[in-house]
């Protein structure tokens, strides 16, 4: 390690308040060396490797759904914290990293790039040198002074001048061709016992947990998992913590540049540095949902521990919740990396859009189920949102001068339906997939029949209460019921909180922009009143309806320009406001 390099580790690790605690979680590192084909040869044993199949697949469905869902976004990598799996990812030519430190010249690597400009500020800060090894606070001081840029450094650096200031530089980079990163899963930066890094030390670096000195091991982890994934076609490997970082193993290939800036010293800066977390924590949630166009993820190539036969259980009774790698046996640890690297080595595919598939399952039954399973939904409410999603797929029976249809449309085909509708464009594809686009479709297909399953089976359960119903007849009749049609809607609705659980969507843990009940509503042709456009806001369920116009000129439901008939428009359905003419 170069004297450069070193210093900047011990800057980034020892800070005084808060970032004495924070900055050390602010670095990163991966993989590890290559593997000679078959495992069991490369270890001198006789042992059958384990293998990737669709049984473990299917069994770890709802967490390999999870996975691809929050793969490559800062809010679904917080709460499933503890990564399985890895993904080749291309960050394209053009894209802006940053990166904070003590010198003006761009390090030779490898070392971290942020993606977001405080990330990086956080470490390019400068400060007056002071007595001891920690500045001491001063009432009313800044970051200079007593907040997180206060910390001197133990060593002298380039960025120290003769009177003992340290200077911070401000890095900005420019990749010049498509960047190949090894994206790491989970919030694999965290320096945690958690088991955030687990997939790094044990499986990557084979069972290397490092000292866990001043550094945290990172340095060590960086240079043997770079020394690794280079050898694999990668310029470096990502990871999150409080933000995406980049740890870029040759900063002489692939990006340039841009500009270097001098930190402000303490007497340069007229705030107090107050909101220095808050502004890190805001700009971290700008990737809550994904970093768009910065990011592409491959899924055809994805490797997960949830696709192999092994133990994920936690280690600590404590947290049963925290299920890990660290479960799993050595060896069994060591096929999996060895699996990884021969799809590593494969060209990229990006065969199949899986991460949107999983977003539109996401986005048609995440709200319907939030509502569906709430406590307070009224009974014709519940009714009305199952019957929305379950007639969509439901074949209605045939009536004199229909269209022929092959099937009379049965609850068992429905669920078939439901099931494949957002699988169709992988279905396109089929032929080009890989195993690993095969074990997705798998665990996404097992998910989406759960789903379907149990909605089909509320309204079974609904359905049964009407035992004289004509024949073909699948509209739920609500009358002479009563406290039974209530009992059972209840046992319905525990069906959907124990499906609820099971799915675990880390998109429940948001805070609601409006209650289950309502729905955020600007006017959008051919609804919408004055007050949507000029005041959008949370719209009741009653207060929606073919009611709700009269913002647009030529208004849909009105006769003709001018001409208001609000007063004697609330219809409560289609047919109704259809009739004034």
């Amino acid at each position: 390690m170069s004297h450069v390099d070193e210093h900047t580790l011990r800057f980034k690790l020892h800070r005084p308040a808060m970032l004495a605690i924070l900055v050390p979680l602010l670095l990163a590192g991966v993989c590890a060396r290559c593997r000679l084909p078959g495992v069991a040869e490369a270890r001198g044993d006789s042992r059958t490797p384990i293998e990737p199949s669709h049984e473990s697949a299917r069994a770890n469905a709802f967490h390999v759904f999870n996975a691809v869902h929050s793969a490559g976004r800062q809010w679904g990598s917080s709460l499933n914290h503890n990564g399985f799996g890895f993904l080749p990812a291309v960050m394209p030519r053009g894209t802006l990293l940053y990166h904070g430190g003590r010198q003006d010249q761009p390090p030779p690597g490898p070392e971290w790039l942020a993606l977001e400009v405080e990330h990086a500020e956080m470490f390019s800060m400068s400060w007056k040198q002071q007595s001891g090894r920690f500045s001491s606070p001063r009432a009313g001081g800044g970051p200079g002074e007593s907040g997180p840029g206060a910390q001197r450094p133990l060593t002298r650096s380039e960025g120290e001048d003769g009177g003992g200031n340290s200077r911070g530089y401000f890095h900005t980079y420019r990749a010049n061709r498509d960047l190949n990163l090894l994206y790491v899963d989970g919030m694999a930066a965290a320096k945690s016992t958690f088991g955030t890094l687990d997939s790094q030390d044990l499986l990557l670096r084979e069972n290397k947990t490092g000292s866990w000195d001043d550094y945290m091991d990172e340095w060590e982890r960086a240079a043997s998992i770079c020394s690794m994934v280079t050898a694999w076609g990668f310029d470096g490997f990502m990871r999150v913590e409080i933000g995406f970082e980049v740890i870029y193993c040759d900063f002489s290939s692939g990006i340039d540049l841009a500009s270097v800036t001098r930190a402000s010293m303490p007497e340069g800066r007229m705030g107090t540095g107050a909101m220095l977390i808050y502004q890190l924590a805001r700009a971290a949630t700008r990737g809550y949902d994904g970093l768009a166009e910065r990011l592409r993820l491959d899924f055809s190539g994805m490797v997960s521990g949830f696709f192999f036969p092994i133990n994920i259980s936690n280690t600590d009774p404590a947290r049963p919740d925290l299920i890990r790698l660290g479960a799993a046996g050595v060896d069994e640890l060591g096929d999996i990396k060895g699996y990884l690297h021969d799809v590593c080595l494969r060209p990229r595919r990006f065969t199949v859009g899986w991460q949107g598939i999983v977003d539109s399952i996401v986005s048609r039954f995440a709200g319907r189920l939030a509502l569906m399973a709430s406590e307070t939904v009224s009974t014709d409410n519940f009714i009305d949102e199952l019957e929305k999603v379950a007639l969509t797929y439901l074949d209605a029976p045939s009536l004199p001068g229909d269209i022929d249809t092959e099937s009379e449309g049965g609850s068992s085909g429905a669920v078939d339906r439901c099931t494949e509708h957002y699988l169709l464009p992988a279905h396109l594809v089929r032929d080009d997939w890989s195993a690993e686009d095969g074990l997705i479709h798998t665990a996404i297909e097992t998910v989406t029949r759960d789903i379907c399953h149990s909605l089909f089976g509320v309204r079974s359960s609904l359905l049964a209460l009407f035992p004289d119903l004509p024949p073909k007849t699948h509209r739920i009749s609500k009358t002479g019921v009563g406290s039974e049609l209530e009992r059972t809607i209840n046992d319905g609705r525990q069906v959907l909180q124990r499906l609820m659980e099971r799915l675990a969507w880390t998109e429940w843990k948001k805070i609601r922009r409006c209650p289950v009940d309502e729905v955020l509503f600007v006017s959008m042709y051919p609804f919408g009143t004055d007050e949507d456009h000029w005041s959008p806001g949370c719209r009741k369920i009653e207060e929606m309806g073919f009611f709700r116009f009269g913002y647009w000129d030529l208004d849909y439901f009105l006769p003709g320009p001018g001409i208001d008939t609000r007063p004697t428009l609330f219809a409560a359905d289609w047919t109704a406001a259809t009739k004034v003419t």
